[in-house]
C-alpha cells in the first residue's frame, strides 16, 4: 500500500509506502512521462508503515514537556498556526505519520505577510515546491548546498535576502572581524536637463498636395476635390 508522504507543491508530492508498490508507481509514471524518482531512505516514513512502531516511539516521546514560544511556529501538519504549549508527543508522532502539507503552511505564511523563505539544510530540497507555492510573492534562499557548503555560500544567501529586503544586523554579521562601514560619496550627478527638443517642420507643404496658407496659425490647405471646401491645418506648440 502508498500512502501521499508531502505535498511540498503544486507538482511536488511524496509517496510513500512498500518496497514493490513504489516500483510499480515510477514505471507507471515512466510510461505516461510524468517525473518521478525514488528516494533513498530505508524507511517509509509517513505512512502506515510507522504504525508499527507507534508504541515504542510514544513510549519515547511522553516525556516531552512543551512550552510557549516566542515566535511564530506554522505546523506542516495542519498548515496553521500551532501555539507551543500544543507541541507534545501526540503532535510529534502525528508529525512523523501523517502527511506533511508544506503547501498549507507556506500560503498561510504567505497570507501572514511572510515574504522570504529560508530553507536551513545542508542541501535545498524543499526550495522548488516553496517556490511553485509562493511565485512571485516571495523569496525563497537555500542557505547551504552539497557542492557548495561553506561561508562563501551562507553570506551568499544572507546577501540575497538583503537585496530582496530582508533586514539584515549588520553589526552581529560582521561582529569580530574590525569591519566599519565607510561612507561613500555619491554619484557626481552634473543636474543638466535633456529635453527633447521639437521636431521643425521646414517642408514643402506642396508635395503632400497642400498649399500654404501663408497664416500665423494655419499653415497649409487642402481644397476638397467635390466642392468648394477646403480643409486648413496646422500646428500647435506648448514651447513656443
Amino acid at each position: 500500500s502508498l500512502s501521499i508522504a508531502a505535498v511540498n507543491g503544486v507538482s511536488a508530492v511524496v509517496v510513500s509506502g512498500e518496497d514493490a508498490a513504489l516500483e510499480r508507481l515510477v514505471a507507471r509514471c515512466a510510461e505516461q512521462e510524468v517525473r518521478a524518482r525514488r528516494v533513498e531512505v530505508d524507511y517509509a516514513s509517513h505512512s502506515a508503515q510507522v504504525e508499527v512502531v507507534g508504541a515504542a516511539l510514544m513510549a519515547e516521546l511522553c516525556g516531552i514537556s512543551p512550552r510557549s514560544s516566542g515566535i511564530a511556529f506554522v505546523s506542516t501538519v495542519t498548515g496553521g498556526l500551532l501555539a507551543g504549549e500544543e507541541l507534545n508527543g501526540k503532535y510529534w508522532f502525528r508529525n512523523l505519520r501523517q502527511t506533511v502539507r508544506l503547501d498549507k503552511a507556506v500560503r498561510w505564511c504567505l497570507e501572514y505577510g511572510c515574504g522570504a523563505f529560508v530553507e536551513v539544510s545542508p542541501h535545498p530540497a524543499l526550495g522548488a515546491g516553496i517556490e511553485q507555492t509562493v511565485g512571485e510573492q516571495a523569496v525563497v534562499v537555500p542557505t547551504l548546498g552539497r557542492t557548495a557548503g561553506g561561508l562563501a555560500r551562507f553570506w551568499l544567501s544572507v546577501g540575497q535576502l538583503f537585496v530582496a529586503g530582508v533586514g539584515v544586523d549588520w553589526s552581529a554579521v560582521l561582529a569580530g572581524c574590525g569591519c566599519r562601514r565607510v561612507g561613500l560619496p555619491t554619484y557626481a550627478f552634473e543636474r543638466k536637463r535633456f529635453w527633447l527638443s521639437p521636431a521643425v517642420s521646414g517642408g514643402d507643404a506642396s508635395v503632400m498636395g497642400q498649399t500654404g496658407a501663408g497664416h500665423g496659425l494655419l499653415g497649409a490647405v487642402v481644397e476638397q476635390p467635390d466642392s468648394d471646401a477646403v480643409v486648413l491645418t496646422g500646428r500647435l506648440s506648448m514651447s513656443a
